[in-house]
């Protein structure tokens, strides 16, 4: 089991989530779906996948929520620059794996 969040989550939500809410959202487009499933579909497989995978959901729940949170040292260290590196490494995931699938041939 994956434990959330961490690295090797946002390692696969990057290579594998994202090349699939790509594909999905051309599909949704190709077929002239209207707004409504556009927007639920990015919320689902867009969104959903990058906070659970880089955002320590536990820490804002112990502090009080994501308002309760300052810009204090203990918050800094335990909260922003470990998420800020989860979210360096989905995106640096993601990249690799779209120009991988690209230059496979596949047209995301």
């Amino acid at each position: 089991m994956i434990k959330l969040p961490s690295n090797t989550a946002a390692i696969l939500a990057g290579a594998i989530v994202m090349p699939l809410f790509m594909m999905g959202w051309k599909y949704a487009e190709e077929n002239h779906f209207n707004g409504i499933v556009i927007f639920v579909w990015s919320i689902i497989a867009f969104f959903l996948p990058i906070i659970l995978s880089t955002a320590d959901l536990g820490y804002l729940r112990r502090t009080g929520g994501l308002f309760h949170i300052r810009l204090s040292r203990n918050d800094f260290t335990l909260f922003y620059l470990p998420t800020w590196k989860r979210m360096a490494i989905w995106f640096l995931s993601t990249v690799f794996s779209v120009l991988l699938l690209k230059l496979m041939g596949l047209n995301l």
